[in-house]
């Protein structure tokens, strides 16, 4: 009987989600006079929109063991500037190695000191979000990390939207499919019985990080295309939008199995649609 309560609790919080999205975007159709759901603006909304996606549907294996992570954007800056530099800012494999092994070690390194050296979370977070500011800063003042022409091929709408749908499957085979993401989201359902029940907390813990240092280094790629450039800024505030959107996506702050991707998506969507839609009004 509490198995099918907490069903319905589960279904009915998401079913709010999406009639909410659907009264966002119905709302903005008729303050705008139609212009916020034209296929041009449409298209600006899904584009900035798919970006953000790939850092939330990483910040969601953190967020299933009840953290909250506030080091993605100083990620982003350093994934950004060590991608860069690999690749020449020409080359997008090496671009992307760079980013996404530099993007690894920055939220392991956070994991490690939240999960077994104890330093809360919060602190650790924003130490590393400052960090990643002040790398960002300092290398670009001292070179211009300009995106060559040679990429601009990549800079289109199809390429964004394949990224963020592949990485949207990645995420939701390792969380639902994987004994690992079933360990991932017992940690924050109840991390003690999970401790007791014989499984290393403390790795899959980490492993969550892990996933979210791999969609950092993605988005720093992303990041890089769209503004057509490393600049000291880059990654700023984006930590706010991921745990804005899994918030209005109806994602527990508490983690646990209710945590799903597509909370992740809703959320994102939502966010870039009221943004945009206040904008247009």
């Amino acid at each position: 009987m509490e198995r099918n309560q907490l069903k319905r609790k589960a279904v009915l919080k998401e079913l709010i989600s999406v009639l909410g999205l659907i009264f966002v975007i119905g709302l903005f159709a008729v303050l705008t006079g139609g212009k916020s759901v034209s296929v041009t603006n449409l298209k600006i909304i899904v584009l900035q929109a798919l970006v953000t996606l790939v850092c939330a549907v990483g910040s969601i294996f953190v967020a299933a063991t009840g953290e909250l992570d506030l080091s993605i954007g100083g990620v982003i800056g350093i994934a950004s500037v060590i991608g860069f530099t690999m690749g020449k800012g020409e080359n997008p494999l090496l671009i992307l190695l760079g980013g996404v092994l530099a993007g690894v070690v920055c939220s392991t390194l956070v994991g490690f000191l939240i999960h077994y050296l104890n330093i809360p979370g919060l602190f650790a977070g924003i130490v590393m979000m400052s960090v990643g500011k002040c790398v960002a800063a300092l290398a670009t003042q001292t070179t211009q990390m300009i995106v060559s022409a040679k990429l601009v091929w990549l800079d289109q709408f199809w390429f964004y939207a394949l990224v963020a749908v592949v990485t949207c499957f990645l995420g939701y085979f390792l969380l639902n499919r994987t004994l690992a993401g079933l360990y991932i989201k017992a940690i924050g359902s109840n991390r003690t019985a999970t401790e007791y029940s014989g499984i290393n907390v403390r790795k899959y813990a980490l492993l969550a990080f892990v996933f979210t240092g791999f969609t950092a280094g993605v988005s720093a790629l992303l990041f890089m295309l769209r503004l057509g450039a490393v600049t000291s800024t880059s990654g700023s505030g984006v930590e706010m939008d991921v745990i804005l959107s899994m918030i209005v996506g109806g994602v527990s702050v508490k983690g646990g199995t209710s945590t799903k991707i597509r909370s992740a998506v809703i959320g994102v969507m939502m966010l870039f649609v009221i943004a945009n839609g206040l904008i247009l009004v």
